[in-house]
């Protein structure tokens, strides 16, 4: 797209149609807390109903940073202010896909931004499980961390 990535969470909030709550149906993730600090490693419980060896299955800890743009070009649009979405931070790791319950471990960045949530720019942390797609959009079920300093 251009260079730039576009997060699951701005399609959503865009409205764009091309994705849907609960596209991950029968996938359950539940981080073992819902605090941790940078450089900690974070226990995540995924639980799938109905198991599938051979499909594939990944595990991943996701920031998203939100930011306002300024520029006096945006002022034909009624406005001099833009809000911009890019990827932060992203890793992904493969999951057993043929057990119902399983607990996977990832590593939340020394070096990576903390939870923020600053009136013109945002850090927002998540842990998610996604089933990649030949075609369209990954299958997604997450949920919001906040990483401290």
């Amino acid at each position: 797209m251009l260079g730039r990535r576009i997060s699951f969470e701005t399609l959503a909030k865009r409205g764009l149609g091309l994705v849907r709550r609960g596209a991950a149906r029968g996938i359950d993730i539940a981080p073992a807390v819902e605090e941790v600090r940078r450089g900690k490693q974070l226990e995540v419980a995924v639980t799938v109903d109905s198991p599938e060896a051979g499909r594939p299955l990944e595990i991943g800890l996701v920031c998203t940073e939100t930011y306002t743009v300024f520029s006096p070009q945006l002022r034909a649009r009624g406005s001099t202010e833009a809000v911009e979405d890019d990827v932060a931070y992203e890793r992904w790791i493969p999951a057993d896909s043929s057990q119902s319950e399983q607990v996977v471990t990832l590593d939340v960045p020394p070096d990576g931004p903390f939870s923020y949530d600053g009136e013109y720019l945002k850090f927002r942390w998540r842990v998610a499980a996604r089933r990649p797609r030949d075609r369209g959009l990954d299958a997604v079920r997450s949920r919001e961390i906040r990483v401290l300093p």
